[in-house]
């Protein structure tokens, strides 16, 4: 063992083995402040991390990656229809990234019941349809049975806050009625009520068959309101839309067709998840900061009390860079050990967060239910190497004093 380490050891128990000496005190000080400043950053970290991937997946689940569907449904959903054609299959399922596609059709209504109205839009899909988000989104009863490729039968699934509204529950018939060049009636029953939390979603859709809704807006089977996309885990999502777009405004240029991503249809969500990036950056700055104000005030004060220590080690001839070392060593221990009780915190309330769900939230307002967490090991280990490295570099400011020590005059203070 190199004699400074053995040294910084040494200096390091004596302090610690007096709990009254105010050496003492500074290192629990210290060591408090870095494992504080660690549990929030890796906690903040988590909870925004896991925050923005809940609810892109919410979004994702309901709209795609992407889909294309005419210039006109930008402003209105009674929009042109999209030809679904094999041809367009065929190119869009080839793009790079893409893992699967799916036509839907939508059409505007309203909801009655012997007691109340509600505005609607009615979301077709066939058996095409990746089913997954919407089985785990649903609460009660089950799919459209046409969705699984049986003959429609008239069912329509709707959103929690829908059935709240007007007093519906699994089993009822309900009355739709549809103005698309003349008025349409449609008894439907409710086959299944499902909720995302995302409002603007449970707010306005309900679901079907897609020829119900074809037959609404008086289309053949092989037109539809657009198509969605969706692609491959960890597939390059912008490189794969710019291919789309090309795909698009070459050989159907002709079609007035187009590419929309939700970062597009929801932007206020995007705007407002992007906000939250700001927020973990302003508690990294300042949880960093106060990691290194606890250590360079805990290493001023033990200076302070070990200026006698540092004159003896000047006269038996160490020089400067000998004694900074030897101070040096005692940061990294305290810096250690602060870095073992804040992850050993922070990641105690992550693991117990992701396993029980404690901590609990308003979905009106923050689409989920509970606090989601999410982090990864790089992401761990690169906050730990941050904040120690940032914490020994400030080392430097208290250890300027070392170099002013003079042996002399403290050994005759002494």
């Amino acid at each position: 063992m190199k004699p400074t380490t053995l040294l910084a050891k040494r200096i390091y128990s004596a302090i610690d083995g007096n709990p009254r000496g105010i050496s003492s005190l500074a290192i629990k000080i210290s060591v408090c402040g870095i494992a504080l400043g660690i549990a929030v950053i890796i906690l903040s970290v988590a909870i925004i991390t896991g925050f923005k991937q809940e609810v892109k997946d919410k979004i994702y689940g309901f709209t795609a990656d992407a889909r294309v569907c005419n210039l006109d449904y930008a402003t209105s959903y009674a929009a042109s229809p999209v030809s679904f054609t094999d041809t367009l299959a065929t190119a869009l399922t080839a793009v790079p990234g893409v893992k699967h596609i799916q036509p839907y059709s939508i059409t505007p209504g309203m909801v009655k019941t012997d007691d109340d109205f509600q505005g609607v839009i009615l979301k077709g899909v066939d058996s095409l349809y990746d089913t997954a988000y919407l089985t785990a989104s649903l609460l009660e009863g089950h799919l459209p049975d046409a969705i699984d490729g049986h003959a429609g039968n008239g069912e329509i699934m709707v959103s929690r806050i829908f059935a709240d509204r007007l007093g519906l529950k699994t089993g009822d018939d309900i009355y739709a009625y549809f103005f698309n060049k003349s008025l349409k009636a449609r008894k439907l029953t409710v086959c299944g009520i499902y909720q995302t939390n995302i409002n603007e979603h449970d707010n306005l859709f309900a679901l079907t068959d897609k020829a119900t809704v074809d037959r609404l807006n008086g289309w053949q089977d092989t037109q539809a309101t657009g198509v969605e996309i969706m692609m491959h885990d960890g597939a390059d999502r912008d490189a794969a839309i710019d291919s789309i777009y090309s795909l698009l405004y070459g050989q159907w240029e002709n079609e007035g067709l187009t590419v929309e991503v939700p970062e597009e249809i929801y932007p206020d969500i995007f705007s407002w998840l992007g906000v939250l990036d700001t927020n973990v950056t302003v508690i990294l700055v300042l949880m960093i900061g106060l990691s290194a104000f606890s250590v360079v005030s805990g290493l001023l004060i033990i200076l302070l009390e070990r200026i006698g220590t540092i004159g003896i080690l000047k006269a038996l001839g160490a020089d400067d860079r000998f004694v900074k070392r030897v101070f040096s060593g005692i940061a990294a221990m305290i810096v250690a050990r602060g870095l073992l009780w804040g992850n050993a915190i922070g990641l105690g309330i992550y693991i117990l967060q992701r396993v029980s769900h404690v901590f609990s939230l308003d979905p009106a307002v923050y689409y989920v239910d509970h606090v989601p967490v999410d982090i990864t090991v790089p992401h761990v280990i690169g906050i730990n190497l941050l904040v120690a490295a940032v914490a020994l570099a400030v080392f430097l400011l208290p250890s300027m004093m070392i170099s002013r020590v003079n042996p002399t005059k403290t050994m005759k203070f002494d």
